[in-house]
């Protein structure tokens, strides 16, 4: 799958630490095995039309494909931009995240459970969380 994406979008790495950092958003993978993922930036290289998310990093030995936007407070628009990138590319893959890193806590309305309620439904394993987000492979 790491093929599929423009080579200047693309990264392949066994570091230790997988990252991508926005305006002091971090998401990291504590990648200890050293096994390779692909980090892709979609947003601003990657040409699908419409909304979408930040990054994708694909762990390919597992097919998982992490979606990750770094944003603001807006966890409603994060959440729509994960939806639609999502959408768009997530074909290849046999499990799907979706990760929204935030500056701040954001107000969680009723209809926003049922949007991440609605990802969950699909088998789309979501989180979000201030700052920084470490996820351990």
């Amino acid at each position: 799958m790491c093929d599929q994406f423009p080579k200047e979008c693309t990264r392949k790495t066994k570091n230790s630490i997988v990252q991508v950092e926005e305006n002091g958003r971090k998401f990291l993978i504590k990648n200890k095995s050293k096994k390779q993922f692909c980090v892709v930036k979609i947003d601003g290289c990657y040409p699908i039309s419409g909304i979408k998310c930040d990054y994708l990093i694909y762990y390919p030995e597992k097919e998982i494909c992490m979606f990750i936007e770094l944003k603001g407070k807006d966890l409603k628009h994060a959440v729509a931009q994960l939806t639609a990138t999502i959408k768009a590319l997530s074909k290849s893959c046999k499990s799907i995240e979706a990760y929204a890193v935030l500056s701040a806590t954001p107000k969680i309305n009723t209809a926003l459970q049922n949007e991440i309620r609605n990802l969950r439904n699909q088998g789309i394993r979501f989180d979000s969380k201030n700052g920084e987000y470490c996820r351990n492979f």
